[in-house]
């Protein structure tokens, strides 16, 4: 009907009862505000999962993607490592050099993007810095499975044809041995190993976001919104990294 856009309500027609059009106007205010405002839990909860990432365009600015590492599995289990991709840029926060510096990260996060992240990420961050509100959140996990997307990120990578560097490989289990060998040996290998496997884990957040949220708007007739400064990540693999150690 020509309706793609808040102020083409008008043209919906038949396709909107007169009841239907009203309310949807009356939000329409509080609407324009949250978007103004940076509210992005507003349209969070409106949005139906498989579809969440259609406020990334506008919220941009701040969206944060992380992935973080530990000790083990058990709540008693400590955080090592939080890669975070951010306007840009990428960073690495590390236990005993740099990880408090992350909460600077935190608190200009608009919208955080994890892959399981309800169930492990944030109950992580929470006892480790005593964090008691989370961000409006989009975890990936959710979205890709309403895409027919199964199974952990790395069976997630694999349908989407992401290929991982030798350095880049791993597991769960794999980063808990690569920072026992650095906290008790010392072994910087190690710990550059596992930073290389959690950046990679970020940038796959990021590749996964991107084709989620092409098949969500793929049936808008209309201009397709992009992400800002997105596109040298995704054509060439690599977006600007910064690993403050």
């Amino acid at each position: 009907m020509g309706c793609l856009a808040w102020d083409h309500l008008p043209r919906a027609g038949r396709a909107v009862s007169s009841r239907k059009a009203a309310d949807l106007a009356a939000q329409l205010p509080a609407l324009r505000a949250a978007l103004d405002g940076g509210v992005a839990d507003v349209f969070l909860r409106r949005l139906p999962v498989g579809h969440r990432l259609r406020v990334w365009p506008d919220f941009a600015r701040g969206t944060t993607f992380l992935d973080v590492e530990t000790t083990g599995l058990s709540p008693r289990d400590e955080l090592t490592v939080i890669g975070v991709y951010r306007d840009g840029r990428q960073q690495t926060f590390v236990r005993g050099r740099n990880l408090a510096e992350f909460l600077r990260t935190w608190r200009e996060t608009s919208v955080l993007v994890t892959f399981n992240g309800a169930r492990f990420d944030w109950p992580v961050l929470a006892r480790a810095f005593g964090l008691t509100v989370l961000p409006p959140h989009i975890d990936l996990m959710a979205e890709a499975r309403a895409f027919g997307y199964a199974g952990g990120l790395k069976a997630v990578e694999r349908a989407l044809g992401v290929h991982r560097a030798a350095d880049e490989t791993g597991d769960g289990d794999l980063a808990v041995r690569l920072w026992r060998q650095f906290s008790d040996d010392g072994n910087e290998a190690s710990l550059d190993r596992l930073v290389r496997y959690n950046a990679r884990d970020v940038r796959s957040l990021v590749v996964l976001a991107s084709e989620l949220l092409r098949r969500s708007i793929d049936p808008y007739p209309g201009p397709k919104p992009a992400v800002p400064g997105l596109a040298p990540l995704l054509n060439a693999g690599d977006p600007e990294t910064h690993v403050a150690l």
